[in-house]
């Protein structure tokens, strides 16, 4: 990829994935709580013949800022919504939530055909007669139990054990956790390697969902930042609306301050706002985990169909046998995680490839079709 395509690329991610969320929710948010800006500063500025001949310039300043910043930092925001920063007591007890009853919740068709296929082979090994209807019915409820299971490893880890806080973080933990379950590849320290080697039709869609995933994150954050204040202010005006005299003597001259921020939507207005933006903000985010399974499948189908070309990139003869491989993985994801600091690492013992007389071969077919065009 060349330079030009790079940066267009990189252009193009920052103005869907950052610049349109803050372009969308920033100046939102400069209207809804202007009258809170500090009172002499907001009437020199905001009265000033400069500022309202340049405050779309200010403000498109701002929404470039704001809009890097969450273009820098994705992974903090959607390590947020995974569940990662919650504070350790709500992380927890998110987590031991969904693990009440999950076995019982999420495998039920799994389990009604286990009980019948164990039946009938039972019955098989007795010499009883399995009609064919029983037989019919259990190939229905093993392709039922093969959608249920198809399901569940979308959305979430197989293992209770393994559940995350919310269900984005259940989604993209059954992603990790993939590669390893299949061929023991921890895909935090293989993945950046192996996009190196996927073609570029994968890396352009695998791009498009990060994309989508990204403005749907970034425009759920937003909107919860203006909710969150939206409650804020509602919550601290509600008292000033219906006590205004207690409060008075409370807060003195102060007071006004907060009177001339209510001059443009009041207490009450600011908790109906802040409610709306925060259903509109979850429905962003249920979407963004929607996109969020879309791209887990293209992190899957990676690994499946292009794993063994980065095996061959990484100087390694491929593996005849699924477990060769697993024992391969393990090998080089603990050799780059540690080198040997953790002991010495056995690799399978094999020969570099000789290219030289390959390359030989290569430069001197370029050679020859040199002299021919001369």
């Amino acid at each position: 990829m060349g330079d030009d395509n790079f940066l267009k690329e990189i252009g193009r991610s920052y103005i869907v994935s950052a610049f349109l969320p803050a372009a969308i929710f920033l100046l939102p948010f400069f209207f809804l709580f202007r009258g809170f800006l500090p009172i002499t500063w907001a009437n020199q500025l905001l009265g000033s013949e400069a500022f309202v001949k340049y405050q779309w310039i200010i403000l498109s300043l701002l929404v470039f800022w704001v809009a890097f910043y969450l273009f820098s930092a994705n992974d903090i925001t959607v390590r947020l919504f995974e569940g990662y920063l919650f504070p350790k007591r709500l992380r927890l007890a998110l987590i031991e939530r969904q693990q009440k009853g999950w076995d019982k919740r999420n495998f039920q068709k799994l389990r009604k055909w286990q009980r019948l296929n164990k039946s009938i082979n039972e019955r098989i090994d007795k010499g009883e007669e399995v009609s064919e209807n029983e037989l019919a019915r259990n190939a229905r409820n093993f392709l039922e139990a093969h959608e249920e299971l198809a399901g569940i490893e979308i959305r979430s880890p197989m293992s209770a054990d393994d559940l995350m806080p919310t269900r984005l973080g259940n989604v993209l933990r059954a992603s990790e956790m993939y590669a390893y379950e299949r061929y023991a590849i921890e895909e935090i320290t293989i993945w950046p390697r192996l996009v190196s080697v996927l073609p570029g039709s994968i890396i352009r869609n695998i791009e498009e969902k990060n994309n989508h995933f990204m403005f749907l994150i970034n425009s759920s954050f937003m909107a919860f930042i203006n909710a969150f204040f939206s409650f804020i202010f509602g919550v601290i005006g509600l008292p000033i609306m219906f006590f205004p005299n207690f409060i008075r003597s409370l807060l003195g001259n102060a007071i006004s301050f907060f009177y001339i921020g209510y001059d443009y939507i009041n207490p009450l207005g600011y908790v109906i706002i802040s409610a709306l933006l925060s259903g509109f903000g979850y429905i962003l985010y249920r979407i963004a985990v929607n996109v969020a399974e879309d791209f887990g499948m293209y992190v899957r189908t990676s690994f499946d169909l292009y794993r063994v070309n980065l095996i061959r990139q990484l100087n390694w003869q491929p593996p005849k046998t699924l477990e060769e491989e697993r024992e391969l993985w393990r090998d080089i994801t603990r050799f780059i995680i540690a080198a040997e600091r953790l002991g010495e690492v056995k690799f399978p013992k094999f020969q570099y490839a000789d290219l030289s007389a390959q390359r030989n071969s290569n430069a001197s077919a370029e050679n020859s079709q040199s002299e021919s065009e001369d």
